[in-house]
């Protein structure tokens, strides 16, 4: 299960969530993986529906390894995208638009994984036995918009930008997949078997990492308009260490150090909070919750300590 999505259903703002599911079979009618769609009124949690999509048979061999997500929505269409592992190297993914109005499935995406809703455009990747190619289909019908030979896994980089990180980490327009070129790209160290993982900041930045061999992570951040870089860590000229991002929203970016929870400028990098409490994983314009500091080895990892609550920054 991945985050609930805002939407509009029936002429009311909800909140949907999308759960893996496997319903009961009966008599000779075997058992049906479905991916289950929960929507409920965002202002007073009442239930308004339950769809139950079924998937294909991968969905029931490869069940313990099957996800199901709500990538996003525009305005009324939900994107859902499923995934199972059906062998130690292969994943079958499919993805589809449902109407939340009529409630009803109005396309279907096999091969295709999802995973930027960006207005009227939904861009993923599909594999097969060769390589990982960039598809961008329209939200409304599902039909393909552009595709681009380098894929990988894409994030969202901006309100008409994405970054995907193939075998060349690059960033594509949502409206028609073209290119966007970014200065000093020979600074940024490539490596294809380590990904980049992007965070947009809702705002004008985005800032993306991936793990080094050191046991931190490289940090640079982009103007999501651009694409240019704006600063990276480490920085050796400055002293500055390595930060494990947490979270990036409204122009904090939210970590941890070898010295403890840190708050940066997302435009500068800047530190604007050095003992914020708490790295928080989710972040909203009132608070930041993330695990408790010293109640686990791991403060990135939840499920290992308490939560706490702080006031956000930014």
């Amino acid at each position: 299960m991945g985050a609930p999505i805002i939407a509009r259903a029936g002429g009311r703002r909800a909140v949907i969530a999308v759960f893996p599911v496997e319903l009961s079979g009966s008599g000779a009618t075997p058992r049906q993986p479905v991916a289950e769609l929960v929507a409920a009124d965002a202002g007073t949690g009442e239930r308004l529906f339950t769809l139950a999509v079924p998937l294909a048979d991968w969905a029931r061999t490869s069940w313990m390894e099957t996800t199901a997500v709500g990538v996003g929505t525009n305005p009324a269409i939900a994107v859902v995208t499923a995934r199972g592992v059906v062998a130690p190297d292969t994943v079958q993914q499919v993805s589809f638009g449902v109407d939340l109005d009529r409630r009803e499935v109005v396309w279907t995406a096999p091969g295709l994984a999802l995973d930027v809703v960006a207005g009227d455009t939904a861009v993923g990747s599909v594999t097969d036995d060769v390589a990982t190619t960039v598809r961008a289909v329209t939200v409304a019908d599902g039909a393909t918009r552009w595709t681009d030979p380098d894929g990988g896994p894409v994030h969202k980089a901006g309100d008409g930008l994405v970054a995907v990180s193939g075998k060349i980490f690059h960033f594509l327009t949502t409206a028609e997949g073209r290119r966007v070129e970014y200065v000093e790209r020979a600074r940024l160290p490539l490596d294809e078997s380590v990904r980049f993982t992007c965070r947009y900041d809702e705002r004008e930045t985005t800032v993306c990492s991936r793990p080094t061999a050191a046991g931190g992570e490289y940090v640079v951040a982009f103007d999501s308009t651009t694409a240019n870089p704006l600063w990276r860590l480490p920085d050796g000229a400055d002293n500055r260490v390595a930060l494990k991002i947490t979270a990036v929203w409204h122009s904090a970016v939210y970590g941890t150090t070898p010295n403890g929870p840190v708050v940066l400028d997302a435009r500068t990098g800047a530190r604007r909070n050095a003992a914020p409490g708490v790295a928080p994983l989710l972040v909203s314009a009132y608070y930041g919750i993330g695990s408790a500091p010293g109640k686990t080895s791991d403060p990135v990892d939840p499920f290992q300590s308490e939560l706490h609550a702080h006031a956000a920054t930014g």
